[in-house]
């Protein structure tokens, strides 16, 4: 699916609140995209966003692996422009060093 695709519906965003670097990359896949959504609701959990979806209250860009797990009726569609990548990192206390 590209993403002009989806440019004019309804959104379902999870809120920036709770994870700005997450909410900031996908305005930004929008932006470039030239698409300014319409976000009809957001929510604090991705599982609600997902859930938001399945009511037809909107699309989401969600992870994959999100979509792929969640029990709703849902599916995930590749994106087919190019998109950057969302960087994925291991979260330890600070002082602690992981064991090799």
């Amino acid at each position: 699916m590209r993403l002009s695709d989806v440019s004019g519906q309804d959104f379902v965003m999870y809120e920036r609140t709770y994870a700005p670097g997450f909410h900031d990359l996908i305005f930004g896949i929008l932006r470039d995209a030239r698409i300014v959504p319409n976000v009809s609701q957001t929510a604090a959990e991705i599982s609600t966003v997902i859930s938001l979806v399945v009511a037809h209250m909107g699309i989401a860009i969600l992870p994959a692996s999100a979509v792929k797990h969640s029990v709703a009726s849902v599916i995930a569609c590749h994106i087919v422009d190019q998109i950057p990548m969302s960087e994925i990192g291991i979260a330890v206390s600070k002082g602690v060093r992981p064991q090799s």
